[in-house]
């Protein structure tokens, strides 16, 4: 079974259960740490890059904003016209940003977004992911 159609299926699962389902719920039964976002402001990250346009960067977007931050931008590896009214911004133009952060918001293990990352020159404290990764090198992916 393919990734999206596994990841469609226990989202159906989980609604078919007839239980209140916020998205952070959903979020926690996808395998996504978005409580590790709730650190930022904590931790004096205000300027927060968004790398991703799928489900998974709306769900770390409603996060931010519910920590009253606004992302500064939205990458992705070529641009792209849109999401959720933010001009989408190539990776390569990040390292060129103000910012304190970068979360990579992909359901996919951010391994291979994070070397991407890496390679064009953002300092691995810089990045946050959504997901636990047994292969960053360590200060990597903040997660408490």
């Amino acid at each position: 079974m393919g990734k999206n159609l596994e990841r469609d299926l226990e989202i159906l699962t989980a609604i078919a259960e007839g239980h209140p389902l916020t998205q952070r719920d959903l979020a926690e039964r996808m395998g996504l740490a978005l409580g590790s976002l709730s650190l930022l402001p904590e931790g004096g990250m205000k300027r927060i890059a968004l790398c991703g346009t799928g489900e998974a960067a709306e769900l770390a977007y409603l996060t931010l904003k519910e920590l009253g931050l606004e992302p500064v931008g939205v990458f992705s590896r070529d641009g792209a016209d849109a999401f959720l009214g933010f001009p989408v911004r190539r990776l390569a133009e990040i390292p060129g940003e103000e910012i304190d952060g970068v979360v990579v918001a992909t359901f996919d293990p951010p391994e291979g977004h994070v070397a991407e990352l890496l390679a064009i020159g953002v300092p691995p404290e810089m990045l946050l992911t959504l997901r636990r990764s047994g292969a960053l090198p360590t200060g990597e992916g903040a997660q408490p």
